[in-house]
């Protein structure tokens, strides 16, 4: 048996009748002054896949032969996050503008199938946002983005979800497609470029 860190055997080796996940936390200090995080786990040369996670780490290291542990910097993950996030969000557009032309045909139902979809990217993107800030043990309050912080911004992207829920709850369509094409449409722009801000300053 022995482990390896992106391609370098571990040194010391542990012992036998350690569990995989013994060794991930013995090694989590370490990598966290590297700023290092172990993303992918690999036993006898096959990747393990994120349903058989638990079970892999709770594993005896004598069930394997071989354990590869793989790393990543912290800001390259946070920043593959903002930009997975900003592709979600130009998705998200195109959507948006397609719930628009819906309901100017008066499809309201297929409409409201679709607009569930946007609110659930807009939720991801929301938390994709806060993750990458706190990954990189960054305050929203400290950023700027057009001259007001992020959180500002984040308040005014709030502000128009509301206005689109109290539109559903009226049943106002003729509000909602406004709300849509004019108001939220232009933020989902701004979102996008402060994503790509926030990614450049954690590069």
């Amino acid at each position: 048996m022995e482990v390896y860190v992106d391609g370098e055997i571990l040194t010391p080796q542990p012992a036998t009748d350690s569990v995989i996940r013994d060794v991930t936390d013995q090694l989590r200090e370490q990598l966290n002054e590297k700023h290092r995080l172990v993303v992918r786990i690999g036993c006898d040369g096959e990747d393990v896949a994120e349903s058989d996670l638990e079970r892999t780490l709770d594993a005896a290291l004598s069930d394997y032969g071989r354990v590869d542990l793989h790393t990543a910097l912290v800001s390259d993950l946070a920043a593959d996050l903002l930009s997975q996030t900003t592709e979600m969000l130009e998705k998200a557009r195109e959507v948006q503008s397609e719930v628009v032309d819906l309901l100017s045909q008066g499809n309201n139902g297929r409409a409201m199938e679709l607009l569930s979809d946007c609110f659930t990217v807009w939720k991801n993107a929301q938390e994709g946002l806060q993750r990458a800030a706190e990954a990189m043990e960054l305050e929203l309050d400290d950023i700027r983005f057009e001259e007001e912080t992020v959180t500002a911004f984040m308040g005014e992207v709030a502000a128009a979800l509301r206005t689109i829920r109290e539109a559903l709850e009226l049943r106002d369509y003729v509000m909602l497609s406004d709300v849509l094409a004019y108001e939220f449409d232009p933020l989902t722009e701004r979102w996008q470029h402060l994503n790509e801000a926030v990614r450049e300053q954690i590069r």
